[in-house]
């Protein structure tokens, strides 16, 4: 099961576990560093045009599959595909015993970004682990990278 991540920032260990409301991730821009944006699910938002009281896609995850779909919440956000960049990703054995899984350079995790006006959340896109039948307990994040574009 995917227990969270780890990355730095000045130097300094950040470690954050799915399932943390206020926490924010680095996701990689176009011009080589990062900018924090808050993980998944957050504090609802008044959406000023129509005066609606609105909330986020509950969680911090969203399978591949789910991105796909042609409708659906997920669709209803424009989603866009991003990089997070985090040196590592921690998931738990068939025994429970937590495991890091060091990203290579030149690697990151596939994140969603959700925008609306001027809100933003980044959920983590999981995927099956290869050789797993689909489970609650068998998803991860997808590693990308520029060599291969996913692993």
């Amino acid at each position: 099961m995917f227990l969270g991540v780890e990355y730095q920032i000045d130097g300094k260990p950040v470690r954050v576990a799915t399932g943390m409301l206020g926490m924010s991730l680095p996701v990689a821009t176009r011009g080589g560093g990062f900018r924090l944006i808050p993980m998944g699910q957050g504090e609802p938002f008044v959406d000023q045009s129509p005066g609606l009281f609105q909330g986020w896609p509950p969680g911090d995850t969203v399978t591949l599959e789910m991105l796909g779909k042609p409708t659906g919440l997920w669709q209803k956000w424009r989603s866009r595909p991003v990089k997070i960049a985090v040196a590592c990703f921690f998931d738990t054995d068939d025994l429970g015993y937590s495991r890091r899984h060091n990203l290579k350079p030149g690697e990151w995790l596939q994140g969603a970004l959700l925008e609306k006006k001027t809100f933003e959340r980044v959920y983590f896109v999981i995927v099956p682990q290869r050789g797993t039948a689909p489970s609650d307990d068998s998803w991860w994040p997808r590693v990308v990278s520029a060599a291969n574009r996913t692993q």
